[in-house]
């Protein structure tokens, strides 16, 4: 898949990267079909920081996805392929 990786402030290279897969029960795989750009990206890409927080290189920046469920783990009861999602960027799992 391609991504946009920040490498230091304004340094955008777009590369592949493997394509994810579910590994855990709770995980679900979207299909990312749009990504918000707020502040902290903004500030990211012009000064490398956000408040107190320094980038740690390489930085897929936006973080406010809207998608399509493509896939689900065994554990995942609430949602199935084909549902359109949007995330919720403060309730994460780390990864």
């Amino acid at each position: 898949m391609k991504a946009a990786l920040l490498y230091e402030p304004r340094k955008i290279r777009l590369e592949d990267l493997p394509e994810p897969g579910i590994k855990n029960p709770n995980d679900v795989l979207l299909r990312v079909q749009s990504v918000g750009i707020c502040g902290s990206d903004v500030h990211y890409y012009a000064e490398g920081t956000i408040g107190g927080t320094v980038m740690m290189e390489p930085l897929v920046i936006g973080h406010e996805p809207a998608g399509t469920v493509v896939e689900v783990g065994s554990g995942v009861r609430s949602l199935k392929p084909g549902d359109r999602v949007a995330i919720d960027p403060a309730i994460h799992c780390g990864e």
